[in-house]
């Protein structure tokens, strides 16, 4: 029913010198009304980390979920930056993969999805080892960049119907 993501602020392409202001203004957007509300609904007390990663001005970006309410997993990909399809402004070419054959049961490709089989089945690959390192069902962010995978995300899937026990590692990290 919940879901932390896009929460907080996020911003792309930042130079160099403008990173202090960023990361400030990513902590304070922790304080928004919507971020409060989300914590007050929820009764999940979000505690909030700035994660400052190398630009890579992708051809391709999208999310998986390596699990979803079906038994499915699903594979969303959009040509250009992930910020597109996480705000929700580009309507993402999605593919069903079944989860026991790891086959693809919905979704084509097509001249504008630009994957290929071969693509489709190393991002399903690499969801499912996400997974099996967390021990749970994640949502993952990637981009592509000149058939270069590079992962960008991976937290558990909050909305299942399933309920999981996730571990909270940020004490054992040495995170506060």
């Amino acid at each position: 029913e919940y879901s932390a993501a896009g929460i907080a602020e996020s911003f792309g392409h930042v130079e160099y010198e403008n990173i202090p202001k960023a990361v400030k203004d990513t902590l304070l957007s922790f304080f928004s009304t919507r971020a409060v509300d989300y914590m007050i609904n929820s009764k999940n007390i979000i505690k909030p980390a700035v994660l400052i990663e190398e630009w890579i001005d992708a051809d391709k970006a999208g999310i998986m979920m390596s699990e979803d309410n079906d038994g499915n997993r699903i594979i969303q990909i959009i040509n250009g930056q992930g910020e597109d399809i996480v705000s929700g402004r580009i309507t993402p070419y999605s593919f069903v993969i079944d989860i026991n054959s790891g086959e693809k049961i919905d979704g084509n490709y097509t001249s504008e999805t630009t994957i290929t089989k071969e693509t489709l089945d190393r991002l399903t690959q690499i969801m499912q080892w996400l997974e099996g390192v967390e021990g749970y069902p994640v949502d993952i962010e990637f981009l592509i960049k000149d058939n270069i995978i590079y992962i960008v995300q991976v937290r558990p899937i909050t909305t299942l119907d399933t309920e999981y026990e996730y571990e909270d590692e940020t004490e054992e990290a040495g995170i506060t």
